[in-house]
């Protein structure tokens, strides 16, 4: 409270003096004329809020009297400003609701949209859902608080008490979940006598532990024929840099609904005819070539021409609907279908994917029984692709295949038939099949590895404010297209215009964060990806303030994933998941399942690699197919490797252990890497040098390929890698029988790249003398010296590439003729190329007497519609004639 008397002036005299005295020199009101020339009207602000108050005044006898407000007063009229903002104009990602209590504030994240009011009955009409509404929580309707008493839907809720009807009212109500938590106020004041206790505060305590019910209509959104579809998980968004954890989610109570009629999965069943491109029942006009990649038996046939077309006769004695085998993709053809001269249909190949999608599509449905005609036309230009035409009896689930106890398809787990495939699915498909015998399980070459992020960059960029901004000033920061605005206050600082924008950021981006340090603004994106490269532009409108970009934005840079070898477990925690659920599947059947790793890892930590004796030392590199990642052959005998699969494979067989399995490992190919590079072979790694001066007492010898003469030195420099490798797996096998005394160990052992001596004709680089004296240990020819409990031999060359099957008995027999029981060996049968003899090869396994086969691998199978069960073929019977 304060008086001021005036004399001598008048009215107006007084009213200006006054408004000029308090508004120059008191930080804490304000003053500004009348609506005449005797009025005043003061009003108290509190800056952070833009907040004007109105406070009493009057000017009897010459006096003037204003009220200052006081702190509980303008803790009311903050809370009542904030609870009356308007949020769908605002656009904000969030609204915020306040209560006071004396001098303090609560402010809570809120949703915010518009709802129909009938008394107690309240109708969402739009904005955020009640969901996460519970009884007993305000909602405020109108700028008027209510209270919950029961949430019946996402779309209706009832009060406690009746709301003035209303067709159409805002509503703002809590919101629950962690993104209100990167939500940031910060305040401001004229000066010591009226402040907040906070300069900046942040939001807290949001949490989405929660169960959520999603439920989508398909039809509804327009895609009732869905291909694909995938359930994207992402981080909690924070405000700073991100630290990785491990995570988890639980589904239960899955429900699909549509036409009850169409619940039951249909397979093409018994009196299904399957007509390849290969047949003599299609006829082909136009220009058309064969294409191979994962169709139907290996080929397609492909043509752009606008006049082609293909025509095919077939009989079927069931009715049945017709599907084509063909690839859809973004340049793909449209074609004209014709079924016995009926109307032509259209089918449009064109599918705006990423790559081609190898598919079948149904272009007739009930087509009755008979012989019958389709021919297809191009109508639309672009490539088309005609794999084969299947006229589909539908029947329910055939019963399980009859098991086949000596036979399974080996599964690779980086393939999308395996990890994509939840466990109990692939189980079943297995079961359907009767592939019962034994597993042979592939982890690869990632994936599976605990990694940690090594260099790289994201996109970051820095304004920094100095000068003197003033009341009424405006800034304005343009962030990737988005104008966000600040009105400078009469309190405000440097410090707190740049705490503005990071809050803001924060409270509304998502794909970049921010902070404040006094003056300086820093805006970092949050991946490295192209997508989150940050553009910045400032104006503004002040005389003496400056806002300058004194860090431009650069390009982010990908970084490098390196497996983690000092992650415990090392395995990571979707792996592991997956495998519990997979090992207990088998243990349920009785069924041994062998998981293998191998030499070959994408991004191995250093003193993994192995070498070639460049003086650069390239290391050894072989391409994934996904993207420009490659994988690394690892160094027999590398210290930090040795220790690093030690505890891969107990983490392995602890898994297998857990799950009632009798723990059983592979080791796929734990040899020197087969093939030269820059300067010769692969063995001139660091820890190999080095080991090989102490027992050679000079420098290793420089081979330069894989089939130069071992016996070079006497043989010395040969023997000692060939001891190196033997060593370092005895090393493996002690260490995981100390933890595991009942454990199985089997090698794989590839015959193809370690053939005496190089392969004539097909393939003259691979084999060779000197692969083969090191990468098969004499130890090794004998199982009691081993160290083994089996050894698997496959020769993927011979069966694909190559498609030579006297080679390929050669490996069937090799470990036999040297006195390895038959009980003790496995074989891996190669079943993906072009048209590979595959079944032959299997015959030959058998013939031979190996007791368990494994096919490399179980997506060709499915890819290019193998024979399943298997055509046995017996032997040939030959005459010969003078």
């Amino acid at each position: 409270h304060t008086e001021n008397s005036f004399t001598g002036e008048s009215s107006a005299q007084q009213a200006g003096a006054l408004i000029a005295a308090i508004g120059g020199n008191d930080p804490y009101v304000t003053a500004g004329g009348g609506g005449t020339s005797n009025s005043v009207l003061l009003t108290v602000r509190p800056e952070s809020a833009g907040i004007a108050i109105p406070v009493s005044a009057s000017d009897g006898n010459g006096a003037i009297t204003m009220r200052l407000t006081t702190p509980d007063m303008a803790a009311a009229a903050l809370a009542s400003e904030i609870n009356a903002a308007n949020w769908p104009l605002a656009n904000s990602t969030h609204a915020l609701m306040a209560r006071q209590s004396g001098t303090a504030i609560q402010i809570t994240a809120a949703g915010y949209g518009s709802v129909g009011v009938n008394g107690t009955a309240i109708t969402l009409l739009s904005g955020m859902a009640f969901a996460g509404l519970t009884a007993g929580l305000p909602i405020a309707i109108g700028g008027a608080l209510y209270t919950v008493a029961s949430v019946e839907s996402p779309t209706q809720l009832t009060l406690t008490s009746p709301a003035p009807d209303a067709g159409s009212a805002a509503y703002v109500a809590p919101r629950g979940g962690r993104d209100g938590n990167l939500i940031q106020l910060y305040t401001t004041s004229r000066g010591p006598s009226l402040t907040i206790d906070n300069s900046q505060i942040q939001l807290a305590g949001g949490s989405s532990d929660a169960a959520w019910n999603c439920s989508v209509d398909f039809s509804a959104r327009g895609i009732d024929q869905l291909r694909q579809c995938w359930l994207t998980f992402a981080p909690s968004l924070v405000t700073g840099v991100y630290t990785g954890s491990e995570w988890q989610a639980v589904f239960s109570s899955w429900q699909l609904q549509g036409d009850p009629n169409r619940k039951a999965l249909s397979v093409a069943g018994p009196g299904t005819v399957r007509i390849e491109e290969n047949d003599s029942a299609c006829a082909f006009t136009g220009a058309w070539s064969q294409e191979s990649g994962f169709f139907s038996n290996y080929f397609a046939k492909a043509t752009s021409d606008p006049g082609a077309s293909a025509t095919v006769v077939y009989n079927c004695q069931f009715t049945h609907d017709l599907y084509l085998g063909t690839s859809v993709y973004s340049d793909r053809a449209t074609v004209g279908v014709q079924l016995d001269q009926d109307a032509e249909t259209l089918l449009n190949c064109k599918v705006d994917t990423t790559s081609a999608i190898v598919a079948r599509r149904r272009v007739r449905t009930g087509v009755p029984a008979g012989r019958h005609t389709v021919t297809f036309r191009m109508r639309q230009p672009g490539a088309f692709y005609f794999d084969f035409l299947e006229a589909a009896v539908l029947s329910d689930v055939p019963a399980p295949l009859e098991a086949r106890t000596n036979i399974s398809p080996a599964l690779d787990y980086d393939t999308d038939h395996t990890y994509k495939l939840p466990p109990g699915r692939l189980m079943w498909i297995l079961d359907q099949l009767g592939y019962a015998g034994s597993l042979n399980e592939y982890l690869g070459v990632f994936w599976w590895n605990e990694r940690v992020l090594q260099g790289g960059s994201v996109s970051t960029a820095q304004i920094t404010f100095s000068g003197s901004f003033v009341d009424g000033d405006t800034i304005f920061l343009n962030l990737n297209g988005a104008v966000l605005g600040k009105t400078v206050f009469a309190g405000d600082t440097l410090a707190t215009i740049a705490n503005h924008f990071a809050a803001y950021i924060n409270g509304t981006f998502v794909a970049a964060w921010a902070s404040a340090a006094d003056a300086t603004l820093t805006i970092t994106g949050r991946s490295p990806a192209p997508a989150y490269n940050l553009t910045v532009s400032v104006t503004k409108n002040s005389a003496a303030g400056v806002a300058i970009i004194t860090g431009v934005p650069q390009a982010g840079v990908i970084g490098t994933w390196l497996i983690d070898d000092t992650a415990n477990p090392p395995i990571n925690r979707g792996t592991r998941e997956w495998h519990a659920d997979f090992y207990s599947l088998c243990a349920a059947r009785s069924r041994e399942v062998v998981t293998a790793c191998s030499m070959e890892l994408v991004n191995p930590p250093d003193g993994f690699t192995a070498r070639y004796s460049d003086p650069a030392r390239t290391p050894v590199s072989t391409a994934t197919g996904f993207g420009s990642l490659v994988s690394n052959h690892c160094a027999a005998g590398a210290s930090r490797l040795l220790a690093y699969q030690k505890a891969v494979y107990r983490n392995i067989a602890g898994m297998q252990s857990a799950a009632g399995l009798a723990p059983c490992v592979q080791y796929g190919e734990f040899l020197w890497w087969y093939f030269a590079g820059p300067g010769g072979m692969a063995y001139y790694d660091d820890e190999t040098l080095a080991a090989a001066q102490i027992s050679l007492g000079r420098t290793l010898h420089v081979f330069s390929g894989p089939d130069d003469d071992p016996n070079v030195n006497g043989g010395a420099d040969a023997v000692f890698l060939r001891n190196r490798l033997r060593d370092y797996l005895a090393a493996l096998v002690a260490d995981i029988r100390a933890a595991f005394p009942s454990v199985k160990c089997e090698l794989l052992w590839p015959y193809d790249v370690n053939y005496p001596v190089p392969v004539p004709l097909q393939n003259p680089n691979l084999g060779g003398r000197l692969n083969r004296f090191i990468n098969l240990p004499t130890e090794w020819l004998q199982k009691a010296t081993s160290g083994f409990d089996r050894t698997k031999v496959e020769a993927l060359a011979f069966g694909t590439s190559m498609r030579d099957l006297d080679l390929a008995q050669q490996a069937i027999e090799l470990f036999p003729d040297v006195g390895w029981p038959l009980d003790s060996l496995r074989y891996l049968v190669p079943v993906f190329g072009s048209a590979t003899p595959w079944n032959r090869e299997l015959d030959m396994t058998h013939q031979a007497g190996i007791p368990s086969v494994n096919l490399w691998a179980f997506d060709h199978i499915c890819l290019f519609n193998l024979d399943v069960p298997e055509r046995r073929l017996g032997s040939i019977s030959v005459v010969n004639t003078a």
